[in-house]
């Protein structure tokens, strides 16, 4: 499982040690940094290994209250996933 700089780690020895597999996507303003909501791209508790034993209030209440705050630089973006095997082979995107 990789979260934020896991995340990117893992992104880039899945995308053959290319550093190019990350993406910049700035998702932060100093200073003001709202909590948010999370879009699930899929059930968290029926598709993924991490979040099959979570309650199901959990991923419901992130998805409809705002609970958490994201800061981040780089990410990967859907098209990218798209278009990297080792990413859209190995890695599910929740």
């Amino acid at each position: 499982m990789g979260i934020c700089q896991g995340l990117e780690v893992l992104s880039i020895i899945q995308g053959d040690d290319d550093i190019r597999t990350l993406d910049v996507v700035k998702i932060y303003t100093f200073g003001k940094v709202p909590p948010r909501t999370v879009e699930w791209a899929v059930d968290p508790n029926k598709e993924s290994r991490f979040y099959k034993d979570f309650s199901t209030y959990l991923p419901s209440a992130m998805k409809s209250k705002k609970l958490t705050r994201h800061f981040h630089t780089y990410s990967v973006t859907l098209k990218t996933y798209n278009e990297t095997p080792g990413l859209k082979n190995e890695m599910l995107i929740t």
